[in-house]
């Protein structure tokens, strides 16, 4: 397994142009998936379908502002985990607090550096807890390593596919979320080379779970089948 593990999917909510080159630029020179929105009446609809890892969101936006984006996806239950960086030109103590009260996780001040933005992404990732600080994701006893795409169950090493790989660490960073077929998709199309379609992502299922299975029986069953709306992961309790 040696290909080039995206860290996390990040979505810049920004209808300024300048700033949203600037900031994809550096974003995916540190291996995080991308996604743009420009028109806060996209925003909710896109963090809907493709459920990012975190939100990078601008207070003034076009049709819909950026604190009541934040306020609506906070009372969506499948959704309102996803930790968001408000940023603003705006910088008193008010407007600050306003912002972070709205559900917020951090504030940035306009201009913000790469530097600054990139510390605080990392940051709310370990405040996080399922990153430990030598790269890995941890949950009971499946340890999963970013750096060298390696995953250990009962510490026997674990041999996966990349989209395999790949679909275990989506479905490890957000445990117990539903991800539908098609977020799925377009999660793990956009980092394989391979054509990927609903069956296809059936498929791929099908292949981590037997892997799962080969060093224990029981821990396929943490991958479950939600009827009719997709694939999560539930850790197994004991």
């Amino acid at each position: 397994m040696n290909n080039r593990i995206i860290k996390a999917h990040i979505m810049l909510i920004e209808d300024d142009e300048n700033i949203t080159k600037v900031v994809r630029y550096n974003l995916e020179k540190e291996n995080y998936q991308t996604t743009i929105v420009s028109d806060g009446e996209d925003a909710l609809p896109m963090i809907r379908t493709t459920k990012p890892d975190l939100i990078i969101l601008d207070i003034m936006l076009p049709n819909i502002s950026g604190i009541s984006i934040c306020t609506s996806l906070r009372n969506e239950s499948e959704i309102a985990h996803i930790p968001v960086i408000m940023c603003s030109a705006k910088d008193k103590a008010l407007d600050k607090v306003f912002g972070l009260t709205s559900g917020a996780d951090d504030y940035i001040t306009k201009p913000f550096s790469s530097i600054e933005l990139l510390a605080r992404i990392k940051a709310i990732f370990r405040r996080s807890k399922l990153f430990s600080t030598n790269g890995e994701i941890s949950i009971q006893n499946i340890r999963l390593n970013i750096s060298s795409n390696e995953v250990f169950v009962n510490e026997e090493a674990l041999e996966l596919t990349p989209v395999e790989f790949q679909l275990l660490y989506l479905m490890m960073l957000s445990p117990n979320i539903i991800f539908s077929r098609e977020s799925l998709i377009q999660k793990v199309g956009n980092r394989n080379s391979d054509y990927l379609s609903t069956r296809t992502i059936d498929v791929h299922i099908a292949g981590l779970r037997n892997a799962l299975a080969t060093v224990s029986y029981d821990m396929k069953n943490v991958i479950k089948t939600v009827r009719n709306r997709g694939y999560k992961f539930v850790p197994i309790h004991k």
